[in-house]
């Protein structure tokens, strides 16, 4: 039984590891906000933001990059960038652009953080500080998740040693 268990979790893993970068259908946007899978999503925001800071600042042409990063990224990760670069391509800021591609890529508060500094002519600095502010919500996220974790195994562990105890006792008491 106990192989099937680590056969199953390698299994689970596996299409996981498959699916993520490939997955676009409905129910995606659930799938992004899950706290394991959410890293997913905010891994995939931490690259493109860092990739693109550095190409603006190499002074590549902004759409040039985003049409880079979007024929060498994911299909996932294409159909984030896709819209960006549909709605900036018009006219629109990059936050903006953001905003009405999907409020969820990176992050609304990133989003809100790389306006600031478009409206006062830092995109360059607006992306680098949404990458360390992206990375330090990622370590928090990280910690949250193993104090949760940890709790749940030693829970876990209890309930088993409970279970085995109440087992014992009353097979106990049944003997007698």
């Amino acid at each position: 039984n106990a192989v099937l268990l680590i056969l199953g979790i390698i299994a689970l893993y596996n299409f996981i590891s498959y699916m993520m970068p490939r997955y676009i259908g409905p129910g995606r946007r659930v799938i992004d906000r899950l706290p394991l899978l959410s890293f997913y999503r905010i891994y995939n925001a931490i690259t493109f933001l860092s990739a693109f800071s550095a190409m603006v600042k190499a002074k590549m042409a902004d759409t040039d990059a985003l049409f880079m990063l979007q024929s060498n990224g994911s299909v996932w990760l294409q159909t984030q960038i896709a819209p960006i670069t549909e709605h900036w391509s018009k006219g629109t800021s990059l936050a903006a652009a953001m905003k009405m591609a999907n409020p969820d890529f990176p992050d609304k508060q990133v989003i809100g953080n790389i306006q600031v500094f478009e409206e006062i002519g830092k995109l360059e600095d607006g992306l680098e500080n949404a990458v360390e502010f992206l990375i330090a919500d990622t370590k928090k996220r990280a910690a949250r998740l193993s104090r949760w974790s940890g709790t749940l195994g030693l829970l876990s562990v209890y309930g088993v040693v409970v279970f085995i105890y109440a087992a014992v006792l009353l097979s106990a008491i049944s003997i007698m």
